[in-house]
């Protein structure tokens, strides 16, 4: 049974374990990511899985504040320098899904980026209450995925099928689907919900 990663070792000896900042391919996805945002500004944004930082430092430039968190304990210290130079603007803290940073509460801009196959059957089914509850009383929401599409072997399962599911619950629970994007290694998706969607009632508090 796989029990997932050790997110840990994957920093131990290395900061940039999936060359987020060398890689063409990994500087481009981000660029894509960023243009598909649907909106140019947001007043809140929460990385949820924030790695080295880098597309977390690029919201800066989108978005008013940025929350960004990881289940690294590296990755979190990676992702407060990224920040630094926002200042109070910005804030890094450990964090590992479902649980959310008190911080992410209020937002407009939800990113999940290389972190949807990493989570268990039970953390992944409960994601559309989570972000429901960062999201809650914001007039104009937005979640946006971007995934490796194949199966990493410390894995559960696919990008391909991670999103796929994470597409289901979020329709389910009354998102629009605005966004779909396809290339032979990486799927992107986001969605976008108003105050008056079905899914704007109380929401759980954070943890």
């Amino acid at each position: 049974m796989n029990r997932g990663p050790d997110v840990d070792a994957w920093y131990a000896g290395q900061d940039d374990p999936f060359g987020v900042g060398t890689r063409w391919y990994e500087r481009r996805k981000r660029t894509v990511a960023l243009a598909a945002l649907t909106r140019e500004r947001y007043a809140r944004a929460w990385d949820a899985a924030s790695g080295t930082g880098h597309l977390a430092a690029d919201l800066l430039d989108r978005c008013d504040e940025v929350v960004a968190s990881d289940a690294a304990a590296r990755a979190v210290e990676l992702s407060t320098a990224a920040l630094a130079r926002a200042g109070y603007r910005a804030r890094a803290t450990r964090c590992v899904l479902p649980d959310r940073p008190v911080a992410a509460v209020g937002c407009d801009l939800v990113v999940l980026s290389e972190v949807l196959y990493y989570l268990d059957d039970a953390t992944r089914g409960a994601l559309p209450a989570v972000l429901e509850a960062a999201v809650h009383g914001v007039p104009r929401a937005e979640v946006l995925a971007v995934t490796w599409r194949h199966h990493p072997g410390d894995a559960h399962l696919s990008g391909t099928a991670a999103q796929a599911e994470l597409d289901t619950g979020l329709r389910t629970a009354g998102w629009r689907h605005r966004v779909g994007h396809r290339e032979e290694d990486f799927v992107l998706d986001s969605w976008t919900r108003t105050a008056s969607s079905p899914t704007a009632h109380d929401a759980p508090e954070e943890t």
